[in-house]
């Protein structure tokens, strides 16, 4: 139906706020002048749409807790938390600009629904009863508020952090009820392919390093060198080292498993793969959690890579959040502690340092 006088002002004043809010009209920019031509008359021809009228406002407060964590992935305590750090950010608009503004609650719900499930953008805009258009702007705030904080809720664990998870991973095997793992753990490390993600967890399964690299099937040695960890892990890892899978080098500060193999074999290179396995099981298991929590990552369909980045960095924070709180999801799969997680062979070529193997054996023979 065609639009009325005052829909044409207000149609107006949202192309302004477009352009203020983009920064994105050059002279001779096609694609952005046919896109705001396109979102032109989408306003123009639309037609009303039937929408679950104030669900935010009548039925979120209406679930039960258990309700609530199944269809936003958080607890409420967590999520209120969350909405209350974003309200007080710069990535929540103040005024309403002559249009009605989303409320902070709202605009971090829409984000957890997009983040939690596999729900299309139109299904959410129905949910929510807003337009497409406000979903998109709303989950845009909220990945550039998790990624603004990012830094803070991913860092590097200190000294005293890195004395207990030492402590933690080493509790985890045990010979005739004595613990025996590998002393000096401070976490495991591991990658994932499809969008070359590098991460290091405690034993909490919080993420204290991630690395999102470039798309495709790329060697996770590859990934490491590509990564700030692979620059400064020495440093980080001083009094310590990493573990992980066969796919890695050996280094000082970073211990794959041996490998079986003829008459160098020895019944303490066992003893080590073993409690290796036990502890290094613990990364999997976080993303494991990850992507039950955060469905999104199953299948992220979005045009660019830097959106995806986006949308796994941010799970990654929201991960860590809800694990710091103890908020667990339900619906978590349990974790075989006996797995072989082993990955891939080593990168050939591969050149391992005498120190290295010093270290790797060392701690071996202790065991």
């Amino acid at each position: 139906m065609a639009a009325s006088a005052d829909e044409l002002v207000v149609l107006l004043q949202a192309v302004a706020e477009l352009i203020r809010d983009y920064d994105a009209i050059e002279e001779g920019n096609d694609d952005v002048e046919c896109h705001i031509v396109s979102l032109l008359l989408a306003r123009l021809l639309r037609q009303d749409r039937h929408r679950v009228p104030l669900y935010v406002e009548r039925v979120v407060p209406a679930y039960v807790d258990l309700e609530f964590k199944k269809m936003f992935r958080l607890s409420r305590n967590t999520a209120a938390a969350l909405v209350e750090e974003f309200e007080r950010s710069s990535f929540h608009p103040q005024g309403s600009r002559g249009r009605t503004q989303l409320s902070a609650e709202k605009t971090v719900l829409i984000g957890l629904t997009y983040l939690g499930t596999q729900t299309t953008m139109y299904a959410i805009a129905d949910k929510f009863d807003v337009s497409e258009w406000s979903v998109h702007g709303a989950i845009r705030r909220v990945l550039d508020f998790l990624i603004s904080i990012s830094e803070r809720e991913t860092k590097w664990p200190d000294g005293n952090d890195i004395a207990r998870s030492k402590r933690a991973f080493h509790a985890l095997f045990q010979r005739q009820g004595v613990e025996a793992g590998l002393p000096d753990v401070i976490g495991p490390l591991t990658a994932a392919t499809s969008a070359s993600l590098d991460r290091v967890c405690n034993a909490e399964r919080v993420f204290t390093h991630v690395f999102i690299g470039f798309p495709g099937r790329v060697h996770d040695a590859r990934v490491l060198e590509e990564s700030s960890l692979f620059r400064d892990g020495e440093l980080k890892c001083e009094g310590g080292y990493l573990i992980g899978d066969s796919a890695y080098p050996l280094m000082p500060w970073l211990l794959p498993p041996y490998h079986k193999c003829g008459a160098s074999w020895q019944p303490w290179m066992e003893t080590f793969d073993a409690a290796h396995c036990r502890q290094r099981v613990v990364i999997e298991g976080a993303f494991g959690l990850l992507k039950t929590r955060f469905q999104r990552l199953m299948y992220v369909d979005v045009a660019t890579i830097p959106q995806t980045v986006d949308i796994v960095m941010a799970a990654c924070v929201l991960h860590n959040i809800a694990s710091r709180s103890s908020d667990d999801v339900d619906d978590e799969q349990p974790v075989d502690h006996d797995a072989d997680v082993s990955s891939k062979e080593p990168e050939s070529g591969a050149v391992t340092s005498v120190l290295a193997k010093t270290v790797r054996d060392t701690v071996a023979q202790a065991l």
